[in-house]
């Protein structure tokens, strides 16, 4: 939930933040639920529409937002149709991977409709996204920096109004540049790139979007490199011990394990994710008994990304052998026994921008030493503070003694 401001659930937070960015959509089109949710909309559009596909999604569009489609709107998801089906007639395996079961709604032109309701389940309207919000105009076309949009994300990480929220991804130089230009040339959404005046500045990064060279600034949770798909005999035996093995994405070979139902974690169960060391790139065992001994094999899991150790039995000790984990972006320490010289075992770990260190030992002093140790990496101690709001609160006076 972290995509949409959701709480970690590390700490109690008073108010949801509110914020709309490309992850959130990211996220909606490739999450196994908004995933059935796109199914089952699909099966709708299909019986509504007879044999004609535009009748089909005229009807779903206006289901979804109660107004009737434009010409050009339809015309773009006929496009998105036609391009699906030619796929889904040449690859059967996809089309039942798509539909995620073998029934009566297994064929090509369903599941080129799930494509289809996926996108439509994902449309921001114009209207929508230059809304007003209580600061100002979102986005104000042709001045850029006039617009609510562009003036918060180039806040300072640590202002409360930067946006993404600091323990979100942020948002690369590249993405910086781009959302600025887009705005400041008119903030168009049906314009295409070609038909926009390209500046000096913003040459080089069109460029580098072409090629496919990505800005080495910015880290993505999901490893550039294509890896295998799993052993399924693997995923299984931790399914039958009760593991949450879940694909990171649609699409995706990569992998989240989760550990949250299983009773009594042993050093037997963590043995399981070795035959999936490739694809396991998140891995939680919050609240489970893990001790020092079992980071040996956890520490051997060498695509984590993100590793949740929080409210387990670890110490420094066992710290030294996650050291190992040289992918490692996040690492949740809440309510552990650490402490700051403990930490400091992961200075060789490039890539780490983020640790929780809560309810440790970790002591005033030796917090300030590792923030030098770690100047890139963000080191969340909780200690948040709150802007209050007027509507937060309600102060209730004592009623006025009047003397006769």
């Amino acid at each position: 939930m972290i995509n949409f401001d959701g709480g970690a659930r590390e700490l109690c937070i008073t108010r949801r933040i509110r914020t709309n960015t490309p992850l959130q959509a990211l996220n909606t089109l490739n999450d196994s639920a908004y995933l059935v949710m796109a199914r089952n909309f699909a099966y709708r559009m299909n019986a509504s529409g007879g044999n004609d596909i535009k009748i089909k999604l005229k009807k779903g569009y206006e289901a979804m937002l109660y107004k009737q489609i434009s010409e050009t709107k339809l015309n773009r998801l006929i496009e998105l149709y036609n391009q699906a089906i030619s796929k889904f007639k040449r690859d059967k395996e996809a089309v039942c991977e798509m539909i995620g079961v073998n029934d009566d709604h297994n064929s090509p032109e369903i599941a080129a409709l799930v494509v289809v309701a996926n996108a439509m389940l994902n449309l921001d309207e114009p209207d929508s996204i230059l809304k007003d919000c209580k600061d100002g105009k979102v986005i104000v076309a042709g001045k850029a920096d006039a617009s609510e949009l562009i003036e918060r994300i180039f806040l300072a990480k640590d202002n409360e109004d930067h946006m993404p929220p600091k323990q979100k991804p942020q948002l690369s130089k590249q993405d910086l540049d781009l959302l600025h230009w887009w705005v400041s040339s008119g903030a168009d959404f049906n314009k295409r790139v070609s038909e926009l005046t390209q500046t000096p500045k913003i040459k080089p990064v069109l460029l580098a979007l072409q090629s496919g060279v990505e800005d080495v600034t910015q880290l993505s949770d999901i490893p550039a490199t294509i890896v295998e798909k799993a052993n399924e005999a693997a995923i299984q035996k931790l399914k039958d011990r009760g593991v949450t093995v879940t694909p990171f994405a649609l699409n995706s070979n990569y992998l989240e394990a989760n550990f949250v139902t299983v009773d009594s974690v042993t050093e037997n169960d963590l043995k399981l994710l070795e035959p999936l060391r490739k694809q396991l790139i998140w891995l939680k065992l919050g609240g489970k008994k893990i001790t020092d001994a079992n980071l040996t094999t956890i520490s051997k899991l060498s695509s984590l990304t993100r590793l949740y150790l929080d409210r387990t039995m670890i110490t420094d000790v066992g710290l030294n052998q996650v050291k190992n984990i040289l992918q490692l972006q996040y690492i949740n320490l809440v309510g552990t026994g650490i402490t700051g010289k403990g930490l400091e075992q992961l200075k060789g770990i490039k890539n780490l921008r983020q640790v929780f260190i809560y309810q440790t030992g970790i002591n005033s002093s030796e917090y300030l030493n590792i923030k030098k140790i770690f100047p890139e990496t963000n080191i969340d101690t909780g200690r948040y503070k709150v802007q209050m709001l007027e509507t937060d609160t309600m102060e209730k006076k004592a009623p006025v003694k009047i003397n006769n």
